[in-house]
This record gives C-alpha cells, structure tokens and sequence, in this order.
C-alpha cells in the first residue's frame, strides 16, 4: 500500500463518526483511532502467511467416527473373545444394515436372553435397502447373549447373538 492511499484513508476516517479503524493485508496491518489513547497511528509489518490446506471438515469427521466404531467393534470382539465358551455357536449378520429385534416398534422381541429357539426360527430383522430380512437360529439351543441394540447399525459378518446348543 503506498503512502497517499493511507493519507486518503485518513482524510475518509476523519470525515466519518467511527472511532477506530483496523485493516490488514497480505503484508501489513494498519491500526487506526481518533479520541482514544491507544497507540494507534504504528504501521505494523505482519508476519507473512501460510496457505491453509484445504481440509475436508466431513472428511476428517468421518474418519474419526470410523475410528471410534472400530474401537468400539475392537473391544466387544475382545470381550467377547474372553467370555465366550468354546461351544457357543456365534449368529452373526449376513449383510449390513439395520437390526431390529421385533417385527414392529410395539411387538415383543422375537427372543430374548435365556429363550429356547429351535433351528429356524427368526432371531431378528435386519433392514437393509429397505427389506426386512429375517435372520433364523441355525442350531437348536438357548439364548446366551444378545450382542446387539434395536436401531443398531450392523456389519456384514458382526456377531448378533451367542446360542448354546442343547
């Protein structure tokens, strides 16, 4: 900025009510004021600037939800790996999608912990692309855990329920 466009700017401050005035640029800052005792009036040099890089905020967001799912999905497995008997049989998800564990909001749950299901009978829903598909026991035996929440997002091969085989 040349010296006569700060003059100008000076000469345009004075004829308007504002009391301070702040403008920076690429290379300078300049800090001015009438009637007030700071020290404006100093031509400051800034620093010179670094680019930002384009940072995809969604990107970034996503990235660290993946990384929270699969803590998550780290430590279930774990726990899981520690407290399940050898001959639990593991149900798991044939697809990705959603997990309902009633046939509607005000149904019971098919099963429940503790149930006895017979090979065949459905264990729960799971929706995806809009189709609710049926997931059925595989073995006859009893319910040891339901590893899932209703409204849960599932993945394809995520343990849903550990059954012992009677």
């Amino acid at each position: 900025m040349k010296v006569e466009d700060i003059i100008k700017i000076i000469e345009a401050l004075g004829k308007t009510e504002l009391t301070e005035f702040y403008l920076e640029s690429h290379d300078f800052v300049l800090k001015m004021g009438k009637g007030t005792t700071n020290n404006y009036g100093q031509v400051e040099k800034a620093e010179k600037r670094q680019p930002l890089e384009a940072v995809n905020k969604k990107e970034l967001f996503l990235e660290e939800i993946n990384d929270k799912n699969k803590m998550g999905e780290n430590l279930k497995e774990n726990i899981l790996k520690e407290n399940v008997k050898e001959n639990l049989v593991k149900i798991t998800s044939p697809m990705v999608g959603t997990f309902y564990k009633a046939p509607s909001p005000d149904s019971p749950p098919f099963v429940q912990e503790g149930d006895t299901v017979k090979k065949g009978d459905t264990l729960c829903i799971i929706e995806a692309m809009k189709l609710m598909n049926e997931i059925e026991s595989t073995e006859n035996g009893r319910i040891v855990k339901v590893l899932v929440e209703n409204g849960e997002l599932v993945e394809y091969g995520q343990t849903l329920f550990l059954i012992e085989p009677v």
